[in-house]
């Protein structure tokens, strides 16, 4: 048999004589410096999907009116497309993983978020 004590949120089990109390942890409460650092990561990282997102489309545009271009600059815009898709791409992923990260308060996904986004940083 097993018991529930839900005001303190734990669960009981007796499995051969022995009692074994596993304790259910509340939702993660935050204060006000924890919720502004929520909501400002969220916001930063899906901004970044939105213009991600424009350089995905700004370079599927270049690279399917490449050869419009190529008058005009002197040189094939079809690498800068490729760039563009690229980045954005990269772009699209990285803030995903931070806005996932802060909704669902997830310290692997936030590290993950700082770590690209600083080498991206570095690199750059």
């Amino acid at each position: 048999s097993s018991g529930i004590n839900a005001e303190y949120g734990a669960v009981k089990f007796y499995k051969g004589g022995v009692e074994i109390e596993m304790v259910r942890t509340a939702h993660h409460h935050l204060d006000l410096n924890g919720m502004c650092t929520k909501w400002i990561l969220f916001s930063l990282s899906f901004m970044t999907l939105l213009f991600g997102a424009i350089f995905v489309v700004l370079g599927a545009y270049l690279a399917t009116t490449a050869s419009h271009y190529e008058t005009y600059f002197g040189t094939k815009s079809f690498p800068v497309s490729i760039l563009l898709m690229s980045l954005g791409g990269a772009m699209i992923l990285i803030s995903t993983i931070g806005c996932c990260g802060a909704v669902s308060h997830s310290l692997c996904l936030i590290l993950s978020h700082s770590i690209l986004s600083t080498l991206i940083l570095i690199t750059s």
